[in-house]
């Protein structure tokens, strides 16, 4: 008999399996994670938890730490005492913004700082408006967080925390590729054959991107080394 969705409303991961294809390569991990899930007794500590007002607050806190990056990335000047005092600013208006809507305390804003996370920020901002002159503030703080997530687990793994050019391709391809996806005014079948396409680019393939934002993204696939961040001493 057929186990009943957990608690979060999912369907249940042996379920899954009769409707969703896992990639061999895959399937060791996907096996692992379902049995811990099954195995476990305890339901996930999901506190705290916000209001609807709570959420609009914070929402706040966002649009206009987005419309402050935007500013900022409209002109990164060229002199070094300019972009580092262009730099302080973005790394004081990230710590009211971590503070005001992620709740995180001073000690937290400062290890995220003192390790180097906002230097990779900033570059990896840099390298973003380089690569797509074009692309809004929004946009690339939804990759960058991809980036700090990566960042994390290079601390984790006792490795400089830094940009490297796949923590980049990775990180640029989740607005890239999320936005084509998410766009009302494509139709099914083309974003179907996008991921066709984009599939057999992954596999190797020579293809052909059917637009300059497909272009992009493929792009994104091999992406020649570039300068790396290492954390401030």
């Amino acid at each position: 008999m057929a186990r009943e969705p957990s608690a979060f409303g999912c369907a249940p991961m042996n379920a899954m399996s009769d409707h969703a294809a896992v990639h061999p390569m895959a399937r060791p991990l996907w096996e692992q994670a379902r049995d811990i899930w099954w195995a476990s007794n305890q339901t996930p500590d999901l506190e705290p938890v916000y209001s609807y007002r709570q959420q609009t607050e914070r929402e706040s806190h966002l649009d206009r730490f987005l419309l402050f990056l935007e500013r900022e990335f409209q002109g990164i000047p060229r002199n070094p005492s300019e972009r580092q005092a262009c730099q302080e600013r973005i790394f004081t208006g990230f710590g009211h913004f971590a503070q005001e809507a992620l709740d995180w305390e001073e000690r937290q804003v400062e290890a995220f700082r003192s390790k180097g996370f906002m230097d990779v920020g900033v570059h990896f901002a840099r390298q973003a408006r380089g690569f797509d002159s074009k692309i809004p503030a929004q946009d690339i703080f939804q990759a960058q967080r991809n980036v700090w997530t990566m960042n994390g687990l290079q601390t984790f793994f006792g490795q400089p925390v830094q940009l490297t050019p796949s923590v980049f391709a990775y990180s640029m391809l989740y607005p890239c590729s999320d936005n084509l996806l998410d766009d009302p005014a494509l139709s099914l079948q083309d974003k179907r054959e996008f991921n066709r396409r984009f599939r057999q680019k992954l596999e190797g393939d020579t293809v052909s991107p059917s637009d300059g934002r497909e272009r992009s993204i493929f792009q994104m696939c091999w992406v020649s080394p570039s300068p790396r961040v290492e954390p401030r001493s």
